[in-house]
């Protein structure tokens, strides 16, 4: 029963939606051409130099920060116990 309602519901979608395509191409047809010069959107180039410059970027701080990193410390640090009242 539930795949003859759903082939009985397939071909209602597809009848419908061939009434509306068709509803829908005569209303373009009959459109002032004013609507059909509607700007399109460009698409934003695409610059090379954005990636390198984020690598290089990325690298500077980096070094940046290797270069502020305090020297390892060699030997052991002993630190008092702390004192209770």
């Amino acid at each position: 029963m539930l795949r003859v309602f759903l082939l009985w519901l397939g071909i209602c979608l597809a009848v419908l939606d061939g009434e509306a395509a068709t509803l829908a191409a005569e209303a373009e047809a009959t459109a002032p051409a004013t609507t059909l010069t509607v700007a399109q959107k460009v698409p934003r180039p695409r610059y090379k130099r954005y990636g390198r410059r984020r690598r290089l970027r990325r690298a500077r701080r980096k070094a940046r920060l290797e270069r502020k990193k305090a020297p390892r410390r060699k030997g052991v640090i002993t630190v008092d116990p702390p004192v209770r009242n």
